[in-house]
């Protein structure tokens, strides 16, 4: 995030991470910590091991970024819908990698 990224402070709001453009990177996208004024996309996920009675985890991904006009957004519905898949993917890949490896596991595992 730069100096002139302004953070949002939203009083009890789910959101932990957001979409920014990052013409640097491979995919044009890249992902910055806390809602930020400049993101296509927010999200944040829990996983199940935080939720120990519904053994579900959480994931909350929003388009409608708090203090933004939709309307004024510069962002096409194609591309804030390609930001709602990158924040999505970003926040849960670690457990999709972990539910990899104990399904290969599980299918063929030979002990090493």
């Amino acid at each position: 995030m730069s100096a002139t990224d302004a953070e949002i402070t939203i009083p009890g709001s789910i959101f932990s991470h957001s979409v920014v453009e990052d013409p640097g990177s491979a995919t044009g996208w890249g992902v910055v910590e806390g809602v930020v004024a400049e993101a296509v996309a927010v999200g944040s996920f829990t996983p199940a091991r935080a939720h120990p009675i519904s053994g579900f985890g959480e994931l909350h991904v929003s388009t409608s970024i708090p203090g933004q006009d939709q309307r004024l957004s510069p962002y096409t519905d194609n591309e804030r819908a390609y930001a709602a898949g990158f924040i999505e993917a970003w926040l849960t890949a670690p457990e999709i990698h972990a539910t990899g490896l104990n399904l290969h596991c599980q299918v063929n595992c030979d002990g090493r």
